[in-house]
């Protein structure tokens, strides 16, 4: 799923890059005795956005969606794998949200407490990398109108349901 390998080459890119990342100069590194409690809390949500994506991943593999959803089973095949689509997307974004939020804090505290912008920059630039890292087939004018057109509840019911609120492929729906 194009999606799912977006996901890993981001969170790759942003591993190794923020793995090699240095304080910016001589008067950082000085002043690391009073921001290590900030660099402490970095590499903690580095870590925590590494693990989490594992997990998130992981349950994507191995979740099988098995829906009995009247108004879902309604809807044209076509219809049903867009909304499929679209919600393994949404479900993603719900699994990586905390730790992508707590990894931003603390990119965000190193900035302000050391005055090195380089891991905020390189965070900004994957995260908008990221935002035009949307699938192909999302992104579609058509695609967008399908979903707009649809019945809005009903879709954030099913976003909700306890098989399509964790990651999940659309290959594992029977």
């Amino acid at each position: 799923m194009q999606h799912h390998n977006s996901y890993k080459v981001l969170l790759l890119l942003s591993m190794y890059f923020f793995g090699e990342c240095a304080l910016a100069d001589e008067s950082a590194v000085q002043s690391k005795l009073f921001m290590s409690d900030a660099i402490v809390r970095f590499e903690q949500a580095k870590q925590g956005l590494s693990n989490r994506a594992e997990y998130c991943f992981e349950q994507e593999e191995q979740n099988t969606v098995s829906l009995n959803d009247e108004w879902f089973l309604a809807q044209a095949e076509n219809t049903q794998q867009t909304i499929l689509f679209a919600l393994s997307i949404k479900a993603m974004d719900r699994c990586m949200s905390d730790a992508r939020s707590a990894f931003t804090l603390a990119v965000f505290n190193v900035a302000v407490e050391s005055g090195d912008t380089e891991k905020l920059e390189a965070w900004y630039e994957l995260r908008r990398i990221e935002s035009f890292a949307v699938p192909t087939n999302l992104a579609k004018k058509e695609t967008v109108e399908l979903l707009s057109s649809l019945d809005q509840k009903a879709l954030l019911r099913l976003s909700k349901h306890p098989e399509l609120s964790k990651p999940f492929r659309i290959q594992n729906f029977p």
